[in-house]
């Protein structure tokens, strides 16, 4: 949409001279479209790794413009934690030149179950999704996050930002 304005000058309520100024003209054009976000989770075992109930699981997270992001974890007994971001690296922005490590060094995510399916469901916004969030969902981190679901987060999420990106790693446990 383009609007424009007329400017008066302070001098319209005096005589015109001989030279008449043009009008000034302010255009405002609209916002561009935001681009889209690409999300990508990886890990050292592929998209969708398979880990003995001994070991740790370690994500990358990578976005393809500056974003928000926010990761959260369903272990085996349907417990939701929020992992990313949190008490250790508090800032949810991330550029696309970064790659963030999850869990970073501050703690670790430990298969401890086998033959179950525990998932990483991270989500990239153009804004901080925080402030706009239930606390039920973001009160807490690196703690259970009791009745609430991976869909119920996406749900929410999409409710503040409907160009998000998201993305889930699944994984498996072997004895």
């Amino acid at each position: 949409m383009m609007q424009h304005h007329g400017k008066t000058s302070p001098m319209a309520d005096q005589p015109q001279m001989a030279m008449n100024q043009p009008e000034q003209v302010i255009v405002r054009a609209e916002p561009a479209a935001t681009d889209p976000i690409v999300l990508r989770l990886s890990t050292a075992k592929g998209k969708d790794p398979i880990l003995r109930a001994t070991e740790n699981l370690q994500l990358d997270a990578s976005v393809s413009h500056p974003a928000h992001l926010y990761c959260f974890y369903q272990g085996h007994a349907q417990a939701l934690v929020r992992i990313h971001p949190n008490r250790f690296h508090t800032d949810s922005h991330t550029d696309p030149a970064d790659m963030v490590r999850l869990p970073d060094k501050h703690f670790n995510i430990r298969m401890e179950k086998p033959n179950v399916t525990e998932k990483v469901l991270c989500l990239a916004t153009h804004r901080d999704a925080a402030p706009a969030l239930p606390s039920r969902i973001y009160a807490r981190d690196l703690a259970p996050i009791p009745g609430v679901s991976l869909h119920d987060v996406l749900n929410e999420f999409k409710k503040i930002d409907s160009l998000l990106a998201y993305d889930v790693v699944t994984v498996k446990t072997i004895p």
